[in-house]
């Protein structure tokens, strides 16, 4: 999902920078236990404001597209198997 929105928006390049960003919530914000019971992460309360920050050197159209990508993206569920792809990426 989040490689077909970059690829819309030609910003593949950002595909390892966001993928490893949203380990990094997983990781550190998540409930593994619910994750075993229901097999999918609630991504309701993902930090887009440490995005922003780590943003900050790039050009502002480029953290707009990114943000704006990542704002359409917050909007899903991650399931096992995109968990397991973003564990490949790092």
């Amino acid at each position: 999902m989040l490689d077909r929105l970059l690829k819309e928006k030609k910003m593949s390049q950002y595909f390892g920078f966001l993928a490893h960003f949203l380990q990094n919530q997983i990781l550190l914000n998540h409930d593994f236990t619910q994750f075993g019971m229901t097999d999918r992460f609630n991504i309701d309360n993902l930090k887009l404001d440490q995005l922003f920050e780590t943003l900050q050197s790039e050009d502002p159209d480029v953290q707009t597209a990114l943000l704006d990508i990542m704002k359409e993206f917050h909007q899903v569920k991650l399931t096992l198997l995109f968990f397991a792809s973003l564990l490949i990426v790092s």
